[in-house]
């Protein structure tokens, strides 16, 4: 698999990258539904609102994909302006250090991969952030979430879930933007978001002038 980012705005080869290699998954294409593009996988579903294709270059949606696809939290996604997006462009040397991971082998077959977490909860398959860190301006939300929460991207151009995983390892192998917790409470801590504190010294104290305060000398 390539680590080459996707150019923007992304073309109908990028996002037939997300389907299922086999045409009996009903997922092997990607089609319109409510005026976007969608694809999915079984694992990976990503929903894109523009990009270089016409809705008249699609067939029209299966039953079977379109309830799969519609049945999404579409409409779930975290506030856009948490400061819990992270970037994955900011940690794009950590993804592709070692060698890619190809989602499928040549049976069609899920390929093994390490699992990483995300924001100390949330776990995903290397092979599955690497093919979404190719997207333009790719973010992932990694502040607190449900036990059964989905794991939601946003990029520029559109949204991805990764439904939960049952049965995905949770023994990760690697950590991304991984959460600070007090160490007195052990609450979590939440990322800064005004402006970042002054750790300027204060001003020395002026030196006394001398005789000052005057002596009162009525009494005298």
């Amino acid at each position: 698999m390539s680590k080459a980012p996707f150019r923007f705005p992304i073309s109908a080869g990028d996002i037939s990258l997300f389907c299922h290699p086999s045409p009996d998954s009903g997922l092997d294409r990607p089609h319109y539904l409510d005026g976007d593009l969608h694809a999915g996988n079984g694992f990976i579903a990503i929903r894109a609102r523009r990009g270089l294709w016409m809705e008249s270059d699609f067939d029209k949606a299966p039953y079977e994909f379109m309830e799969r696809l519609s049945n999404l939290p579409w409409n779930g996604f975290p506030d856009s302006k948490s400061p819990e997006w992270r970037s994955l462009d900011d940690i794009r040397g950590t993804i592709y250090k070692y060698a890619t991971v190809s989602l499928w082998n040549d049976q069609g077959k899920r390929q093994p991969s390490p699992i990483w977490r995300i924001g100390g909860a949330q776990y995903i398959r290397l092979s599955h952030l690497q093919l979404i860190a190719r997207l333009p301006g790719a973010k992932v939300y990694a502040g607190p979430l449900t036990k059964t929460s989905p794991i939601y991207i946003t990029y520029n151009g559109g949204t991805v879930l990764l439904p939960l995983e049952m049965g995905i390892c949770k023994g990760a192998s690697f950590d991304i933007f991984a959460p600070t917790f007090d160490r007195f409470d052990n609450t979590r801590q939440k990322l800064h978001t005004g402006p970042r504190p002054s750790f300027v010294p204060p001003p020395a104290p002026e030196p006394a002038i001398e005789d000052w305060p005057p002596i009162d000398t009525s009494e005298l």
